[in-house]
């Protein structure tokens, strides 16, 4: 099982993805976060295996963020999830596993998960 983390400073948007990802029985959700600043200070004590992580937020941007989440572990896979099409260059420039567009819906949310099966399997 994958141990997965949500960052996203909208409580609404970490919620309607975190019930999305909990009907997979792959993922396992470790935590929700809606600092940036504190799902870093997790994965400085914790390991996770994917992130799924907002673009434009308060504290710090989703690209920081993912940069410093890569310094802990080089391992983590990203998955940027934003309301803009504008940073997709960006994101898979930075490696990301994948892209997705708010409001993430189920069968968008399945097309990622094959990618993330693919990957860890």
């Amino acid at each position: 099982m994958l141990r997965a983390m949500i960052v996203d400073d909208k409580a609404l948007s970490a919620k309607q993805l975190k019930k999305i990802l909990e009907k997979s029985s792959d993922i396992e959700i470790c935590h929700v976060f809606l600092n940036p600043l504190e799902a870093y200070d997790y994965v400085k004590a914790n390991s996770i295996d994917i992130v799924f992580v907002d673009i434009l937020m308060r504290e710090m941007s989703g690209f920081r963020l993912s940069s410093l989440l890569l310094d802990l572990d080089a391992s983590i896979k990203v998955v940027f999830v934003t309301a803009s099409d504008d940073y997709a260059i960006k994101a898979f420039e930075m490696g990301a596993l994948d892209y997705l567009k708010k409001p993430v819906t189920a069968l968008r949310m399945s097309k990622t998960l094959d990618k993330v099966r693919r990957w860890h399997w």
